[in-house]
């Protein structure tokens, strides 16, 4: 919803992990991020390691050029969309 802007870079093992980093456009800061393929294959649920919490992400990669995301996120009890 244009809350958290900011560069995602992920790495994904061949087994399905996921390890990464998010770098917030506001504060310059890099967080951990952490997760793994789900089904099916363009499916993968995220955490994201805040200072004092943490953001969960339910995500959907585009299937026909792979350039995006779409999907849920979950942070302090509230849902929004990404």
């Amino acid at each position: 919803d244009g809350r958290w802007q900011g560069a995602l870079r992920l790495n994904v093992t061949p087994n399905g992990r996921i390890s990464g980093s998010f770098t917030s456009d506001e504060t310059r800061s890099t967080y951990e991020v952490e997760g793994r393929v789900a089904a099916p294959a363009h499916h993968a649920r995220l955490t994201l390691q805040l200072d004092n919490t943490q953001q969960e992400f339910d995500a959907y990669l585009w299937t026909t050029d792979k350039s995006a995301m779409a999907g849920s996120s979950t942070l302090a009890g509230k849902t929004f969309g990404f």
